[in-house]
């Protein structure tokens, strides 16, 4: 990935599972508008991964090679991962440590480790029109007006990092805050702040909130120490605090507080699923997976 346009790039498609194929086919017929109307090409590269994958094959949850093949693409678009097994239950596949993880880790977690895409930007936007599904009936709940943000969550570290360890009557999930990690997924938030140039839709101040949880754990409170000195360098965005269990109620009462949001992995990724009602649901939502050399797209 690089900053400078080019004329063509090379893109890696990942369908997936399931649901991931019936979007893949509409992300193909969208690029097929976007080369016309730019005249800019692409050149796709389709892979086949999942728990369907690995059921199929035994052994790997998408095909030798695959891994090289999206560090060299511009760009990677994801479709879904996740598939049942002949009992029902989702696909498993051995993670090598004697455990076990998802059939589809490879193309998800794998790819944001191993390209390094640090910042899982997730934009939440209510478009006009928009109805929002609560208990069976659809009604416009929340306003464009009201719902403009984004939520930024830190991508490679944290409980999503495959650190754990399990026995007959115990497990542990390790999670690690870096400053490295939170510093750099940190500064992105603050950069997009700038760059957006919208600020709240309440009062239109530039303002990042950084979501922890720092009254109880540790690595909160060596990601806010690190958030209040980038902070520093940002004198025009104002920095924000709030706990994340509080976030989860005020992002859905009062939206229109919030400009960028920034947090650590987990964290994000709950409440990025959660503040997709606001723009119509999960199926309205879409994840950006950036780096500085790579990016990966999907919906969540």
């Amino acid at each position: 990935m690089s900053g400078t346009a080019k004329a063509s790039y090379d893109l890696v498609l990942l369908p997936g599972d399931g649901i991931g194929a019936e979007v893949m086919a509409e992300a193909r017929a969208l690029i097929d508008i976007v080369s016309t109307g730019t005249g800019v090409s692409f050149r796709l590269d389709e892979l086949p991964c999942g728990g369907k994958f690995f059921l199929e094959h035994g052994t790997r949850d998408w095909p030798e090679g695959a891994e090289e093949r999206c560090a060299a693409a511009d760009a990677v678009l994801l479709g879904a991962v996740g598939w049942n097994g002949p009992d029902g239950a989702p696909v498993n596949m051995p993670d090598g440590k004697g455990g076990w993880k998802m059939a589809g880790w490879s193309p998800v977690i794998g790819n944001r480790v191993k390209l390094d895409l640090y910042a899982n930007i997730r934009p939440v936007r209510c478009l006009p029109g928009t109805k929002h599904g609560l208990s069976g009936k659809f009604r416009e709940v929340w306003s464009p007006e009201t719902v403009d943000m984004v939520i930024i969550r830190e991508n490679t570290e944290g409980l999503y990092s495959g650190i754990a360890e399990r026995t007959e009557d115990r497990a542990t999930d390790l999670r690690v805050i870096t400053r490295r990690a939170s510093e750099r997924v940190i500064k992105k938030a603050f950069e997009l702040s700038r760059r957006r140039a919208k600020g709240t839709p309440v009062d239109g101040k530039l303002r990042v909130t950084c979501i922890v949880k720092h009254n109880v754990l540790t690595g909160c409170r060596l990601f806010l120490d690190v958030f209040r000195e980038v902070a520093q360098g940002f004198p025009d965005v104002e920095p924000d605090i709030a706990i994340v269990d509080s976030f989860a109620m005020f992002v859905l009462t009062q939206p229109e507080r919030y400009d960028v949001c920034v947090t650590t992995n987990m964290f994000g990724d709950i409440l990025t699923d959660l503040a997709s009602v606001l723009q119509g649901g999960m199926g309205m939502a879409v994840g950006c997976n950036v780096g500085d050399d790579h990016a990966m797209f999907e919906p969540i």
